[in-house]
């Protein structure tokens, strides 16, 4: 919430786009820290010891504004990807946001999260 009380000011909630993406913070050394599980990496090309970071962005094709996240804690909150993916989208809807498009990895394309998106923004999936 703290996240979205500094970006609202920013968001034009009318228009404009949302990202979401996932980035893993690489943890190298670490051992036993909390959130640190095994991950795969665009960086480094492999799987690694890291935090995963789901990020939800407005943008305006001008500006980018980090509006809402997700830590990936599967292990204890039973939580997949998909299941913040959706999170993210319905609280979007819950603060007025109606953007134009929703962008996000092909990886995320599953029937249930394509249906959620068009659910919750009325873009539907290309033909």
């Amino acid at each position: 919430m703290p996240l979205w009380l500094e970006a609202e000011a920013l968001v034009d909630r009318t228009r404009g786009l949302l990202i979401i993406d996932d980035t893993t913070l690489d943890t190298p050394y670490a051992r036993e820290i909390a959130l640190v599980y095994r991950h795969w990496s665009s960086k480094h090309r492999t799987v690694v010891a890291g935090v995963n970071l789901e990020t939800l962005v407005w943008s305006d094709d001008t500006h980018a504004v980090p509006c809402d996240y997700r830590l990936f804690d599967a292990p204890n909150d039973g939580l997949t990807k998909s299941d913040h993916f959706r999170a993210m989208l319905q609280t979007a809807k819950e603060r007025g946001c109606v953007p134009r498009f929703v962008c996000f990895d092909s990886w995320y394309s599953g029937l249930a999260t394509s249906n959620t998106s068009e659910r919750l923004t009325g873009i539907g999936r290309p033909n």
